[in-house]
Order: C-alpha cells, then structure tokens, then sequence
C-alpha cells in the first residue's frame, strides 16, 4: 500500500507556483516530532511533500508558518536532469487530503482557528443502501475537488 499520513508544523510561509505544464502546486515541509530518535539534540523531522491543483491553492490561502496540520498522499518518483545529460529518479511525497488544524499562537498568547476551506460548511447527505434503503447521514464536502477519481 503506497500511503502516509503525516501531522506537524510547517516551517515556512507557502508560495504557489506553477509548472512547466501550467499545473499550478506548491511544496510544505513540515516539523514532525520525533519521539524515537536516540540524539536527544534531534526534536523533529523535517518531511517536504508536493500539493497539487485547488489544494495547493486553499493551501497557500490558509496555511502559514507554525500551522499544525495533518496531511495524507502517497509515495512517488520523478526523473530529474542533472548537467551534463544524465538522469536520476528522486523519491518524493505527493499529498492528496490536508486536515487544517490551529494557527500559531499570536501574541496574545491564546489560538485561533483555522477559516474553513471553500464550500464549507459540511452538508449532510443521506446515504442509499444497495436495496434502496435510507442509512445514517454522512458529511462530505459538496463539489470536492478530485485526483484521479478520489477526493483531495
């Protein structure tokens, strides 16, 4: 199963960028603790993904440094070009659903709370069994953006 699940701090403010295929993403690095680490200097991980598409752009919009979020994707590899004509694949995190947490503290000392993301609040949808019977409701984002046939 190609799947990670993250949760951290970001260490920077977030820039959106645009690729050479005009496929608009940004990068996030994240403080992750550390618990297992025998170097007690050590506190954190420091994890860079990639964040493509309307998530890059609710995650330029919403997140800053010192944001505590939770992110899920997958692992991928992408072929870079050194000079001199030679080629490596590069591992890489690519994430598909980010969970926006607090903000960092301000200067008051107390916390705030994240704005939703677009198309918020939740509504509730009522679920169709297989036999056409009604379930309990579930919550889902209405017009979710999606990767490949998931919800981001």
């Amino acid at each position: 199963m190609n799947v990670f699940h993250l949760s951290g701090n970001t260490t920077r403010d977030l820039e959106l960028q645009t690729s050479e295929t005009d496929v608009l993403y940004t990068r996030i690095t994240l403080a992750v603790d550390n618990r297992r680490s025998k170097n007690p200097d050590r506190k954190a991980d420091f994890i860079t993904f990639t964040v493509f598409g309307a998530e890059a752009e609710r995650a330029v919009q919403y997140i800053n440094k010192g944001r505590h979020i939770e992110v899920s994707g997958r692992g991928s590899t992408r072929t870079v070009v050194l000079e001199g004509g030679a080629s490596i694949e590069v591992p890489s995190l690519i994430a598909t659903n980010i969970e926006y947490g607090r903000k960092p503290r301000s200067g008051s000392g107390s916390e705030e709370e994240c704005p939703p993301p677009q198309g918020w609040p939740l509504q509730p949808t009522r679920a169709r069994g297989s036999h056409g019977k009604s379930r309990s409701p579930s919550f889902r984002e209405p017009d979710a953006p999606t990767m490949r046939g998931a919800p981001l």
